[in-house]
Protein backbone atom coordinates (compact mmCIF):
# COMPACT_ATOMS: atom_id res chain seq x y z
CA UNK A 1 0.00 0.00 0.00
CA UNK A 2 1.05 3.56 -0.40
CA UNK A 3 -0.90 7.15 0.24
CA UNK A 4 0.21 10.11 -1.01
CA UNK A 5 -0.91 13.15 0.52
CA UNK A 6 -1.23 15.95 -1.95
CA UNK A 7 -1.06 20.08 -2.44
CA UNK A 8 -3.43 21.50 -5.22
CA UNK A 9 -2.32 24.55 -6.78
CA UNK A 10 -2.81 26.81 -10.24
CA UNK A 11 0.01 28.20 -11.91
CA UNK A 12 -0.32 30.36 -15.06
CA UNK A 13 -3.29 28.32 -15.50
CA UNK A 14 -1.99 25.02 -14.83
CA UNK A 15 -3.40 22.49 -12.64
CA UNK A 16 -0.35 21.28 -10.67
CA UNK A 17 -0.69 18.55 -7.26
CA UNK A 18 2.61 18.74 -5.60
CA UNK A 19 2.89 15.44 -2.98
CA UNK A 20 3.34 16.63 0.61
CA UNK A 21 3.83 13.69 2.32
CA UNK A 22 3.58 9.79 1.71
CA UNK A 23 3.91 6.61 3.19
CA UNK A 24 4.56 3.38 1.78
CA UNK A 25 4.93 -0.04 3.06
CA UNK A 26 7.60 -2.09 0.79
CA UNK A 27 6.44 -3.38 -2.59
CA UNK A 28 7.50 -4.50 -5.45
CA UNK A 29 5.37 -2.56 -8.24
CA UNK A 30 7.32 -4.66 -11.45
CA UNK A 31 4.69 -6.48 -13.04
CA UNK A 32 2.20 -6.25 -10.48
CA UNK A 33 -1.37 -5.38 -10.94
CA UNK A 34 -1.48 -1.53 -9.54
CA UNK A 35 -4.95 -0.02 -8.66
CA UNK A 36 -5.09 3.42 -7.72
CA UNK A 37 -7.62 4.78 -5.82
CA UNK A 38 -9.27 8.27 -5.76
CA UNK A 39 -12.13 10.08 -4.05
CA UNK A 40 -12.85 12.35 -6.91
CA UNK A 41 -11.46 13.02 -10.01
CA UNK A 42 -11.60 16.46 -11.29
CA UNK A 43 -8.94 17.07 -13.35
CA UNK A 44 -6.74 14.01 -12.69
CA UNK A 45 -3.52 15.76 -11.62
CA UNK A 46 -3.53 14.46 -8.78
CA UNK A 47 -3.82 11.03 -10.06
CA UNK A 48 -1.17 11.70 -12.80
CA UNK A 49 1.24 13.17 -10.26
CA UNK A 50 1.29 10.05 -7.91
CA UNK A 51 1.14 7.36 -10.28
CA UNK A 52 4.16 9.32 -11.94
CA UNK A 53 6.17 8.97 -8.55
CA UNK A 54 4.88 5.48 -8.26
CA UNK A 55 6.23 4.12 -11.40
CA UNK A 56 9.33 5.94 -12.22
CA UNK A 57 11.31 2.82 -11.94
CA UNK A 58 8.88 0.32 -12.27
CA UNK A 59 6.65 -1.45 -15.35
CA UNK A 60 3.46 -2.66 -13.66
CA UNK A 61 1.61 -5.35 -15.51
CA UNK A 62 -1.58 -3.38 -15.42
CA UNK A 63 -2.84 -0.11 -14.24
CA UNK A 64 -6.17 0.45 -13.22
CA UNK A 65 -7.54 4.11 -11.81
CA UNK A 66 -10.75 3.49 -9.50
CA UNK A 67 -13.11 6.56 -8.25
CA UNK A 68 -16.51 6.83 -7.40
CA UNK A 69 -17.08 10.15 -9.01
CA UNK A 70 -14.95 11.55 -12.14
CA UNK A 71 -15.70 15.11 -13.78
CA UNK A 72 -16.79 15.07 -17.78
CA UNK A 73 -13.69 14.81 -19.54
CA UNK A 74 -11.28 13.79 -16.32
CA UNK A 75 -10.35 10.78 -18.01
CA UNK A 76 -8.38 11.88 -20.95
CA UNK A 77 -5.67 13.71 -19.17
CA UNK A 78 -3.92 10.23 -16.96
CA UNK A 79 -4.07 8.83 -20.96
CA UNK A 80 -1.67 11.03 -21.91
CA UNK A 81 1.15 9.74 -20.17
CA UNK A 82 1.41 7.25 -22.38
Amino acid sequence: MVCFWNDRIELDGISLAPILKEYREPCNVDAAALVVVESIISSACVVRTNLSNLIANANPRRISVVAPVMFKGAEKSPRRMR
